[in-house]
């Protein structure tokens, strides 16, 4: 089923940085949109393998790999006339279909392999967002969303700054091989983490007439290469259950002629330390 996405891209060429950020947003159409007569089946790429254990685990449910068929069409995207989509799952076949600029967008890929192993096309918040949320792409890209399964917090709540959650990073895998099994494909993921047991609010602070403010967010350096993924919201606070973990994932793929590679944490104005990537040639 689908994933719409909306990507914007702001390249600073005079100082070598690019950040990337993604909004997305799910919905159901009233009909299963063609197969693409253009579509070109591809043997799953490098990260595949390590995503689909990635979704399996957030989903708690596991399939084989070689039961799905990849397919890629060389266009921007995938429409039904109305609608675009970076990616489609098909029933029929347990087909995913990607738009060929998404076919290494983790985010997305890994949206329609859980639709894949839950062999469903509806997007249940219980599994897009508080089994898998942040590591598949959902949502509409202008609110945190918030937990089904967990208390969410009232008026009277605590609101606590974002230095006052725990945030941690991840990288994977540990070393990261710049040729085979990896090809160069890191996964970073920030990991934030209500220390309280019982729900809060997260203060989002917004820049300067700006109507919205990020809050989760992973940064990867390579020294001549900056990429950035990270969330927005427009609201100013952001809800969390009780012990709630939320995650945001990077997948990136390192180039071979960098030798040096950092990572760090973001949420909202807090940022983690610079933790270095291990890198195996």
């Amino acid at each position: 089923m689908p994933t719409q996405n909306r990507r914007i891209a702001q390249i600073a060429a005079a100082i070598g940085i690019v950040a990337l950020q993604l909004a997305a947003a799910c919905t159901e159409p009233t009909g299963a949109i063609p197969f693409p007569d253009d579509a070109i089946e591809v043997a799953p790429g490098a990260p595949y393998a390590r995503w689909w254990t990635m979704t399996q685990s957030c989903a708690g449910h596991a399939r084989p790999m070689g039961q799905v068929h990849f397919y890629v069409v060389p266009r921007l995207s995938i429409d039904d006339g109305a609608t675009r989509y970076a990616g489609y799952w098909y029933r029929d076949g347990n087909r995913v279909v990607l738009a060929q600029p998404y076919a290494t967008d983790g985010a997305v890929v890994r949206h329609e392999m859980l639709h894949a192993l839950l062999q469903r096309g509806d997007h249940q918040r219980v599994d897009f967002v508080d089994h898998c949320g942040g590591i598949v792409d959902f949502g509409d890209g202008l609110h945190e969303e918030r937990a089904e399964l967990l208390t969410p917090p009232g008026p009277s709540s605590p609101v606590l700054s974002p230095s006052q959650f725990k945030i941690e990073l991840v990288l994977a895998p540990q070393p990261i091989a710049l040729t085979a099994p990896d090809s160069g494909w890191l996964s970073a993921t920030v990991i934030v983490t209500n220390p309280r047991d019982e729900p809060v609010w997260a203060r989002i602070e917004h820049a300067d007439n700006d109507s919205i403010g990020p809050t989760l967010g992973v940064t990867v350096d390579g020294l001549s290469t900056r990429v950035t993924r990270t969330r927005y919201s427009v609201d100013t606070l952001v809800a969390f259950g009780p012990r709630e973990v939320k995650r945001q994932v990077l997948d990136i793929k390192l180039d071979a002629p960098l030798t040096r590679w950092r990572a760090r944490a973001l949420f909202n104005a807090d940022t983690g330390s610079w933790a270095p990537v291990p890198v195996q040639r």
